[in-house]
């Protein structure tokens, strides 16, 4: 399965077929290495908040926003364990990616002040 092109859901956790996610990132021009603010609203596993913190290098800001708690418990775990299996060079080069568990409806004001948003319907 782990080399499948095919979504895979167990609860609430749900990651999609990987061309879905390669698709959407090519189509948003992330611009490596700069100060682009990148929100990802229904983050889910965290997938491409993570890519996009690689992409994008460590002077972006990088928010993921899910509604379900138990999929942002996967996803701190999982932000951990990518995060130390990360070449200890390569840490410096990325984003910190903050995720959190809340309706984006009630933390709006705590986002859009400090970010210019893309948003990408995959």
């Amino acid at each position: 399965m782990a080399h499948s092109d095919q979504p895979l859901k167990e609860g609430n956790v749900h990651i999609s077929a990987p061309h879905i996610y390669g698709s959407a990132l090519q189509e948003l021009d992330l611009i490596p290495n700069s100060s682009t603010s990148f929100l990802n609203i229904g983050s889910g596993t965290g997938y491409v908040s993570c890519i996009a913190a690689q992409i994008l290098g460590p002077n972006a800001l990088n928010y993921g926003v899910e509604l379900y708690d138990d999929v942002v418990d996967h996803c701190k775990a999982s932000l951990g364990r990518w995060k130390s299996s990360t070449i200890e060079e390569a840490k410096d080069d990325v984003s910190i990616v903050h995720f959190m568990d809340d309706n984006i409806a009630d933390i709006q004001s705590k986002l859009f002040e400090y970010m210019l948003v893309r948003v990408v319907f995959y």
